[in-house]
């Protein structure tokens, strides 16, 4: 591909936390054509935990929606939990889902995220009014999954994190995705982890704790999210390695479209736990396609700041006194989360992601994890199986203060240690 301005120009689909000022800025920008969200919970869950988003009733959902169609956008109603808990032919369960969903008629819900195909069939059979978008947690990274879901009714798809920098496949995904008709959506700010191992976990944690009868709605200990943050900071090149893509970058995906003559790919902003000023900042920034600052100011990497999570702080503690946890180690677990980001500094990136676009590798080789703190021998990107390329690139753009990085590492490590000798469940040390 060529390094030049495309007349293609994609559309933005961003998360909400239901806040009418920041809808109305978005829809001022004229790229942002849906956002998307979710009661607190409900039967079926979804991919955030109750406990970092916004608290919404039914009335104040349908006047949103309402609200969002004066000044068209359209509303996708997230139904992306990974696990159902096997309920899915229960009588019961199944009911309350076709009434849900008949609620979702009525308030005027335009679209609806799923992850799982016995909802996107029932979805298809009994409601074809709706949108329905496949989640990113079915991890779609090859073309025989589009034709499966676009066979069943999907009208759109979201590909996992990996096919964000892999052209080569991006390109016959694409391609594909014109033939049958299909949209194709891809997540630019997310920052989870190269090839993740906690992926699926997570995804299923979370979908229990946004369901109506999950005890996990209110405390929640994000073991996940915990591992992920102390693989970062340890090594931050994995910061360097998540599939992020800069405001800067989205015009190499649409000059990739123009290429093949594909119009219907659009990017997903997260994250429906943030405040409304985080998410008004990742708007401008990529709709201005430029952000100067640190780029994990608009990439959802989990720290300090800017987050719902704290409005449910008393009903929190709470649980951790009536469970019986040892209040000290859990207040010590969020520390260990919510810990000062790193400074990745987004004017040292560019030219980046070009090395992607030319030499994807990551699908065949292994990252550089030597030790952090020590200079690599070999300035080359690629030796053997091992690529130094984001290791590299980390040093040269991402500033982290020494004595705070250690700190973080053993605060870390020690809530690690708490989980897993099974001190932290217990309010006294036993003996």
């Amino acid at each position: 591909m060529k390094d030049i301005q495309s007349k293609y120009k994609v559309d933005f689909d961003i998360a909400t936390n239901f806040d009418k000022d920041f809808t109305d800025e978005i829809a001022e920008y004229g790229d942002f054509k849906w956002v998307y969200g979710k009661l607190n919970h409900d039967v079926v869950g979804g991919g955030r935990p109750s406990i970092r988003l916004p608290i919404i009733s039914w009335e104040e959902l349908g006047d949103y929606v309402a609200y969002c169609h004066e000044r068209g956008i359209k509303f996708n109603y997230l139904l992306n939990a990974l696990c159902l808990g096997g309920m899915e032919l229960q009588k019961s369960f199944h009911e309350e889902v076709i009434e849900l969903l008949k609620k979702l008629t009525e308030i005027k819900v335009d679209g609806v995220t799923v992850a799982s195909p016995y909802l996107c069939e029932i979805i298809k059979e009994q409601f074809p009014h709706f949108y329905v978008s496949v989640s990113v947690y079915n991890k779609v990274q090859s073309i025989p999954p589009l034709k499966y879901w676009r066979d069943i009714g999907a009208d759109e798809i979201t590909l996992f994190h990996t096919a964000n920098r892999d052209f080569n496949l991006l390109r016959r995904m694409l391609s594909y995705a014109k033939e049958i008709g299909l949209v194709i959506r891809l997540i630019a700010n997310n920052s989870c982890l190269h090839e993740c191992p906690f992926h699926a976990n997570h995804a299923v944690t979370h979908a229990h704790g946004s369901k109506d009868d999950e005890q996990t709605r209110v405390f929640h200990i994000d073991y996940q999210v915990l591992n992920c943050n102390l693989f970062k900071i340890k090594n931050p090149y994995r910061i360097m390695a998540s599939e992020w893509i800069r405001p800067e970058d989205i015009h190499y995906y649409e000059e990739l479209c123009e290429e093949i003559g594909y119009e219907d790919l659009t990017i997903k902003l997260t994250e429906r736990g943030r405040t409304s000023e985080w998410l008004l900042r990742t708007a401008k920034a990529y709709h201005n396609r430029s952000y100067q600052g640190n780029l994990l100011d608009i990439i959802n990497y989990v720290g300090k700041g800017d987050f719902y999570g704290k409005l449910h702080d008393e009903k929190y503690w709470d649980k951790v006194e009536q469970e019986g946890y040892n209040k000290e180690m859990v207040k010590n677990y969020r520390e260990s989360v919510f810990y000062k980001l790193p400074y990745v500094d987004n004017t040292k990136l560019d030219g980046f992601l070009k090395f992607f676009i030319t030499n994807y590798q990551c699908d065949h080789k292994i990252c550089d994890d030597s030790d952090y703190d020590v200079e690599t021998a070999t300035k080359d990107n690629v030796k053997g199986e091992v690529c130094s390329y984001c290791r590299n690139w980390a040093k040269k753009a991402i500033t982290i203060d020494p004595e705070e990085r250690r700190q973080i590492i053993a605060k870390a490590q020690e809530t690690l240690d708490n989980i897993n000798s099974s001190r932290i469940f217990y309010r006294e040390e036993r003996g």
